[in-house]
C-alpha cells in the first residue's frame, strides 16, 4: 500500500478514504473500518508527500486483512503453517502522543485483543514514544532515551520479520536499531481483523500519518530486510 499513488486510493469525494488498493495485485486492499481516515492529509512525512491521515478527532482505523486473511497470515502453529513466517513494514509520521485516562499506547498495526495485549500481533508506542511490539503475550520494548522513541514529527519505518523457527527481528528507522529474539512458532490469530490505527480497543490509536504499508507471507532473508 503506498500514498504516493494517488490513483491507489479511493475517497468519498470530501477526502474520507473508503479504500486503498494493494499494488502487489494480490487483491488485499485496505477498507474503511473505523471512523474517517483522511487523504491527502495536512500534514506532511519527511518527504514532503501526504499521507492518510489517522486519529484528527478521535479513532479511526482501516481493515488490512479480513478474519480468514489474517489467519492465513499469522497462524504460524508448527504442522498447520504454510508460510516460513510473515514480516511488516509501516512507513510513518507521528502527529501527537495519545494520552488518555484509559490508555496511553498509540496502536499503529495490528490484530490484538481489547484490554490487555494477550493474544495476536502488534506494532505501537506509549505515550513517551517507547516503541513496543507483540506477539502472544512476549512484549519487545526498545530502550527509552531521545535516539530511540517516537516524537511529534518524526517520520519513521517501523518493521517487524519474524521466522517460523522462532527467531524475531524488530527495527526502526529512528534509532537504526534491531532487537532480535525468539518466540516459540504458534497461532498468532485471535479472531479479529488486521487493522491500521488501533487494534481492537477504541482508547489505543494512532494519530498521524501513514504512507506506506508493506506486508510479507513470508520471513525474509536478512539482506531484503
Amino acid at each position: 500500500l503506498d500514498a504516493s499513488q494517488p490513483a491507489s486510493v479511493t475517497t468519498d469525494g470530501a477526502g474520507a478514504v473508503s479504500s486503498w488498493a494493494d499494488l502487489s495485485g494480490n487483491g488485499n486492499n485496505a477498507a474503511s473500518l473505523i471512523g474517517e481516515v483522511g487523504y491527502p492529509s495536512a500534514s506532511l512525512a519527511a518527504s514532503g508527500k501526504p499521507g492518510l491521515a489517522f486519529g484528527p478527532t478521535n479513532c479511526e482505523a482501516l481493515q488490512l486483512l479480513d478474519v480468514n486473511a489474517t489467519a492465513g497470515w499469522l497462524n504460524l502453529q508448527p504442522g498447520v503453517a504454510a508460510n516460513s513466517g510473515f514480516a511488516v513494514l509501516v512507513a510513518f509520521k507521528c502527529d501527537a502522543l495519545t494520552n488518555n485516562t484509559v490508555s496511553d499506547w498509540n496502536d499503529l498495526i495490528g490484530n490484538g485483543d481489547e484490554g490487555s495485549p494477550t493474544n495476536g500481533f502488534l506494532m505501537r508506542y506509549s505515550s513517551a514514544g517507547i516503541l513496543q511490539a507483540y506477539l502472544n503475550g512476549s512484549f519487545i520494548q526498545k530502550p527509552s532515551g531521545p535516539a530511540y522513541q517516537v516524537a511529534v514529527g518524526n517520520t519513521i519505518v517501523m518493521a517487524f520479520n519474524y521466522n517460523t523457527n522462532g527467531a524475531y527481528q524488530f527495527w526502526d528507522s529512528k534509532s537504526g536499531t534491531f532487537m532480535l529474539g525468539t518466540k516459540a512458532a504458534a497461532n498468532f490469530t485471535t479472531g479479529n481483523v488486521l487493522k491500521l490505527g488501533t487494534t481492537q480497543n477504541g482508547n489505543r490509536y494512532f494519530k498521524g500519518i501513514v504512507g506506506e504499508v508493506k506486508l510479507y507471507n513470508r520471513v525474509l532473508d536478512a539482506a531484503t530486510f
